[in-house]
């Protein structure tokens, strides 16, 4: 984590982007429900975008960065 304030009651998001969840597993869709499952422990008003780290958006970025490069598949 990072851009947070650490005061005695726990730790208080200061910015965007303050967190990020990691799921580990031989196959990205287990990765994904182990990021997600474990994404719901934080607590409070904060934002979370379960988009990221799907197949369909990391599919989207490499066809974006194809596109980019002319790259034709």
């Amino acid at each position: 984590y990072s851009s947070v304030d650490k005061r005695d009651e726990g730790l208080y998001m200061t910015a965007s982007r303050a967190i990020g969840v990691v799921g580990i597993a031989d196959e990205l869709p287990e990765a994904e429900e182990i990021a997600e499952k474990a994404a719901t422990a934080v607590k409070g008003a904060v934002d979370h975008r379960s988009d990221i780290g799907t197949e369909v958006l990391i599919e989207k970025r490499i066809r974006h960065m194809r596109d980019l490069r002319g790259v034709m598949v």
